[in-house]
């Protein structure tokens, strides 16, 4: 993809965003769906992860206080600083859209959490990110997005330490006898594991 349409595309990302802050209808429709309504009303994704998803994800991602994460694709920062709160961990959050940055950033100073969280701009495919940094990373519905997939885990390997964790959810379409869809998820696409695998 060239970087015109990637802009494009982050433009895009950064209309939704604020037309999704500008709506409680939304808000609200991504919060009950997803079982989200007794966490802070700052925790307003735009993601199909539910409660009991974003459980796993922090239990999978095992990090405990000082380490650091990275949430890919973070958006307006909902998910990563909930884990960031849960966990103690410090969080960088990555986004191709300045506006979801600028939204995660006030979101951090409103949950008290801006001392533990910085956002910066950048793609799956170059982070601009230092070598082996991070502990763990996340990323919620968004990694089938990326232009380039085996750039895209190139790079999330690239900034991850030897042992660290990369807990992600996504869409997929893949054809595979060993990944059964989760019929009461209501999506045919949706796989849901019970424990993480190792590739």
């Amino acid at each position: 993809m060239s970087q015109d349409n990637l802009q494009k595309e982050a433009d895009s990302f950064g209309d939704f965003y604020r037309a999704q802050s500008s709506s409680p209808t939304i808000q609200q429709i991504f919060r009950v769906a997803n079982g989200l309504e007794t966490l802070s009303e700052e925790i307003t994704p735009y993601s199909f992860v539910t409660l009991s998803d974003l459980e796993k994800i922090c239990h999978w991602l095992n990090l405990t206080p000082g380490q650091s994460f990275v949430d890919l694709a973070c958006g307006n920062g909902s998910l990563g600083l909930w884990l960031a709160g849960q966990t103690g961990a410090r969080l960088t959050g990555l986004d191709p859209s300045s506006t979801a940055i600028a939204m995660a950033q006030a979101k951090a100073r409103r949950l008290g959490l801006a001392t533990n969280a910085r956002f910066v701009a950048g793609s799956f495919a170059d982070t601009t990110l230092p070598n082996e940094s991070f502990d763990a990373a996340s990323s919620t519905d968004a990694i089938w997005l990326a232009a380039d997939q085996q750039a895209a885990l190139g790079e999330i390997a690239r900034i991850l330490r030897r042992g660290a964790r990369f807990v992600f959810t996504s869409c997929s379409t893949l054809d595979n006898a060993l990944l059964k869809p989760d019929p009461s998820s209501g999506c045919e696409e949706r796989i849901v594991f019970d424990d993480p695998f190792v590739l």
